[in-house]
């Protein structure tokens, strides 16, 4: 008959839920994580970013976060499209009275659009 033997167990936590592994796993779950991480400390947009200055950044970003068209928000705001494309380009600085739209279209704070 076998006895019920006792593992040491390694206490581990991610997004503040916690497990216990048997410490005999440790070396190969550190491995799997390191493979899964991502430790870059450069930014992952860091080539838009230096291609787009960030309000055009912002203005595409809170538009597909809305799941609006470029055209949708246009009709929207009452801002040319071809105007909502150039902002988004990097074109085309964007004013506070067109900020303002912008947010208000976008739930968003107006003052993420003004250079």
């Amino acid at each position: 008959m076998l006895g019920h033997t006792k593992k040491l167990l390694t206490n581990v936590v991610i997004d503040k839920e916690r497990f216990f592994i048997a410490r005999e796993h440790k070396n190969t779950i550190r491995a799997i994580i390191k493979n899964l991480s991502v430790e870059s400390k450069e930014s992952p947009f860091k080539e838009l970013e230096q291609k787009l200055p960030p309000y055009a950044i912002c203005l595409r970003g809170a538009r597909t976060k809305e799941g609006m068209s470029q055209k949708e928000l246009a009709e929207k705001t009452g801002i040319a499209i071809t105007n909502i494309s150039k902002m988004e380009n990097g074109q085309r600085n964007i004013g506070e009275k067109v900020a303002r739209k912008l947010g208000k279209a976008l739930n968003i704070g107006y003052k993420v659009f003004i250079v």
